[in-house]
């Protein structure tokens, strides 16, 4: 297989993934919507729903993920690729699924800390200002971080990102 075919499928198991992701948070946030909750409760649930997908991210790759994927998330799993070790037989542990793929995790931590955020005590106007800044910074280093690991698939010999680097894995077809 060509390399540019290979970007794709590896392209297309990430949008899988990120429709996985958010189908979940989706499914788990929708009833907490619906039940008439205080507001503190209902941003400590969104909290959890955030947290939740930023972990889902961080183990996605590992071993045995629920019980059914082995070193593949969804997205992989459909592409016929794998996460392994470098030496591209080895499958990668829960370690290095955390490791490579702690810079996708990082929006869902930061969206959490902003709901953290928005719950502080802080007058209306400088609140949303906060919240302005911390939104546009955090949307401009999720799009950095993206636009940098699509990059280093890329450019780099082996088609490594820079979580593989972090982790010392690689993505290999199945």
């Amino acid at each position: 297989m060509n390399n540019l075919d290979y970007m794709k499928r590896r392209f297309l198991a990430a949008f899988i993934d990120s429709v996985f992701v958010g189908a979940v948070c989706i499914l788990l946030h929708i009833p907490w919507k619906i039940l008439p909750l205080p507001g503190i409760v209902f941003q400590a649930l969104s909290i959890m729903t955030f947290l939740c997908g930023g972990l889902i991210i961080l183990l996605k790759d590992g071993p045995y993920t629920l019980g059914i994927l082995d070193g593949q998330s969804p997205g992989k799993q459909q592409m016929r690729l794998r996460v392994t070790k470098l030496d591209g037989k080895t499958p990668a542990d829960w370690k290095d699924s955390v490791a490579r793929n702690l810079p996708l995790a990082l929006p869902y931590f930061w969206s959490s800390g902003l709901v953290i955020l928005q719950m502080l005590p802080i007058p209306g106007f400088i609140n949303w200002f906060i919240m302005l800044i911390a939104g546009l910074g955090g949307m401009i280093a999720v799009t950095a971080v993206v636009a940098y690991e699509s990059w280093m698939i890329y450019k780099d010999p082996e088609n490594r990102r820079w979580g593989d680097h972090k982790a010392v894995t690689r993505v290999v077809e199945e």
